[in-house]
């Protein structure tokens, strides 16, 4: 019988490599239905949009929102995944990382469905209207 914190739990469970592998598996799979609930028709992402009323109302802000409550998982990995090695997740860091991440979430799920577009088309446009040019080297 397992005793101790959730956490012992999870850690000693965690050490068992067969354990730790269908851990795995089932945490991949948990990713996954959230990234096909995400890119659904039936309840349309915030990355969906593109009409220009929609694009002028879409923020990264909001996208971020949206991943995090429709993606808690993936969004968490990749918040994890962004986080510089000698800082703790805050809020100040949050803010720091968000347009990585969304824009990281963003091209994941476009691989899922190419309508999942909105954060693609917003950079497009704000290259094409700011002048920002790539010079050669």
């Amino acid at each position: 019988m397992l005793q101790g914190t959730w956490s012992d739990i999870a850690r000693a469970v965690f050490r068992v490599g067969e354990l730790r592998a269908e851990i795995c598996k089932l945490f991949l799979k948990e990713i996954w239905k959230e990234c096909c609930a995400m890119v659904s028709k039936k309840e349309p992402s915030l990355l969906r949009k593109s009409s220009a009323a929609e694009m002028q109302d879409l923020s990264l802000k909001k996208v971020s929102a949206d991943l995090d409550n429709r993606c808690p998982l993936l969004y968490s990995v990749l918040m994890t995944a962004a986080t510089p090695a000698q800082r703790k997740r805050s809020e100040s860091i949050e803010e720091k990382l968000l347009p990585s991440v969304v824009v990281a979430a963003a091209v994941v799920l476009k691989q899922c469905c190419q309508n999942m577009n909105a954060v693609q088309l917003m950079v497009a446009t704000l290259i094409k209207y700011t002048g920002f040019h790539v010079s050669e080297i």
